[in-house]
């Protein structure tokens, strides 16, 4: 089986995943459930929250806009480096890594074509 190029993978957001996006500063704040049985006893005996909200910052914001199902990787990079030019140095690296961690907590899902 062929390695195939992460640049050219799509992602998409999982379907259910719930997000705001602040009027006043454009910054996502990703609203996650809390579901499972673990979960629920941790919520009843420890209070622990039944959603959890994960501030993104300006970066993680700007990627998480950007992912809509037909962007490449590589097309998210180039958006982010039009969004901070002053930081192109280390954008491809900076992208890939939110993205995998994005991926990695189902929070996107890769679009099969």
């Amino acid at each position: 089986m062929a390695k195939r190029n992460f640049l050219e993978f799509v992602f998409e957001k999982t379907p259910g995943m719930t997000f705001l996006t602040s009027k006043s500063t454009g910054l996502i704040t990703l609203k996650i459930e809390n579901k499972g049985f673990y979960n629920r006893v941790a919520q009843k005996f420890f209070k622990s929250p039944a959603v959890s909200k994960i501030d993104l910052d300006k970066y993680g914001s700007e990627v998480w806009k950007a992912v809509d199902g037909k962007k490449t990787v590589n097309e998210i990079v180039d958006t982010m480096v039009q969004a901070f030019p002053n930081e192109e140095g280390n954008m491809q690296e900076r992208t890939c890594q939110f993205l995998m961690i994005l991926s990695r907590h189902k929070y996107i899902r890769e679009v099969k074509q």
